[in-house]
């Protein structure tokens, strides 16, 4: 059959196991996993970081909530200096502090 398949053979419930379970994964955004910054300075307010093609997500020191800072907030050359700082693991918190724009920038 050309383009098509033949089911006249198949055998119905075959492949049915009627003890099965099925977990499906459901994941809360705060509960991905984020890279431990490497606190470099050893007095880092920041604890941990998450970079995506557009973002980084930060979480300080003593705090469950995580801050996302974007391009569209921030301006792209300053996102690409904050995923440069949080890699190296020192500068990050003092760049944020240091830039109003920056600190107060953040979408959630």
């Amino acid at each position: 059959m050309d383009g098509e398949h033949d089911f006249s053979k198949g055998e119905k419930g075959k492949f049915y196991s009627p003890d099965a379970e099925f977990v499906i994964p459901i994941h809360d955004e705060d509960e991905r996993p984020m890279e431990p910054y490497g606190n470099q300075s050893g007095d880092s307010g920041v604890q941990a970081f998450e970079l995506g093609d557009d973002f980084i997500e930060i979480q300080f020191q003593g705090q469950s909530r995580r801050y996302r800072y974007t391009s569209l907030e921030i301006g792209a050359e300053d996102l690409e200096r904050m995923k440069k700082l949080a890699i190296a693991g020192k500068g990050l918190a003092t760049f944020i502090n240091q830039n109003p724009h920056i600190s107060g920038g953040f979408v959630r």
